[in-house]
């Protein structure tokens, strides 16, 4: 693609975004990025407080209100007219609410669907969700979490997600690495997460831009130019510090936690640099990772499905 019609898919992407960076950031408190190796950061977030508490309810009500454009087509709750998924008929609600998993204590989507809205509030647009391809919702989704489209710095990027609930931080960026090497090693896997975007992306959400983006993930495409891939991660895990709130004193909670937080990014962001460069398969890769602690990443989940199975 040529610079201007590169210009024109970055605007027509940024209005497609499911959440502006406005309204997350009303919710979760953003950080300075951390940069690592190879053009990779990580970007760490901290759940909102009021006064006494962690605003985890308001989060888990964002979450609830974004399920309707995480899993439907847009001409399954947007065929004419504006859409506002806090006013969305219940009905639409409900179709997207059935594709979770809802039998699984340990199911992983929670973390997908927190992945899916960071991506969003930067511009970086779902290409495919495979929650949508499913046939039933006790059917796990199998490979990539999440693929992503964003357009900057004239380049076109495609993000393969990955999103990780962890009690233990070292168990969900492990565990995520571990599944990007296996799809860096695996031209298959590769291709077919292309190949499934390619088929089931949504046309009438891409407009104009479908045929385009098809053929930048055909293995046939010409004007691959200015392509580039990026790995996307979400841990969210355990910070144990949020089981005892009182140890603030006097301290106001968010300026106490905020303080608290950011005296670990520097050694979480080493951490997780050592890390990559010690898998050979995929230490020059870009990499993302949205960092975002909880004081209990399990009651968290229970609280989601909680919600999904009584209508929130």
């Amino acid at each position: 693609m040529v610079n201007n019609a590169t210009d024109e898919l970055r605007e027509f992407l940024v209005g497609l975004q499911a959440i502006s960076p406005e309204k997350l950031e009303n919710l979760l408190h953003t950080f300075p990025e951390k940069s690592i190796q190879n053009s990779s950061s990580c970007k760490f977030f901290l759940i909102r407080c009021i006064a006494q508490q962690i605003r985890e309810n308001d989060f888990l009500q964002l979450l609830f209100n974004s399920i309707v454009k995480y899993v439907l087509k847009r001409e399954e709750y947007f065929p004419s007219g504006s859409f506002d998924p806090s006013d969305h008929p219940y009905d639409i609600w409900q179709k997207a609410r059935s594709k979770f998993l809802t039998k699984n204590p340990n199911a992983g989507e929670v973390g997908e669907l927190i992945l899916f809205l960071l991506l969003e509030s930067q511009g970086i647009v779902q290409l495919l969700n495979k929650m949508n391809l499913k046939m039933s919702n006790e059917m796990p989704v199998y490979g990539l979490d999440a693929i992503h489209i964003q357009v900057k710095d004239g380049k076109i990027i495609l993000h393969f997600g990955q999103g990780k609930m962890y009690q233990d931080f070292n168990g969900g960026i492990n565990s995520a690495l571990d599944d990007v090497k296996k799809f860096t090693t695996s031209q298959n896997a590769h291709q077919s997460e292309l190949n499934l975007a390619s088929n089931y992306m949504d046309d009438k959400k891409f407009d104009q831009y479908a045929d385009v983006i098809k053929d930048l993930l055909s293995p046939y495409g010409k004007h691959k130019e200015n392509l580039s891939e990026a790995n996307s991660i979400f841990i969210g895990y355990n910070w144990n510090f949020l089981r005892d709130l009182t140890k603030k004193g006097a301290t106001d909670l968010t300026t106490f936690l905020i303080a608290e937080y950011e005296k670990l990014h520097n050694e979480i962001s080493s951490n997780i640099s050592s890390k990559i460069s010690q898998i050979p398969e995929i230490k020059n890769q870009e990499f993302t990772i949205y960092l975002l602690p909880f004081r209990d990443t399990e009651d968290f989940r229970n609280l989601f499905l909680r919600g999904l199975k009584n209508g929130q």
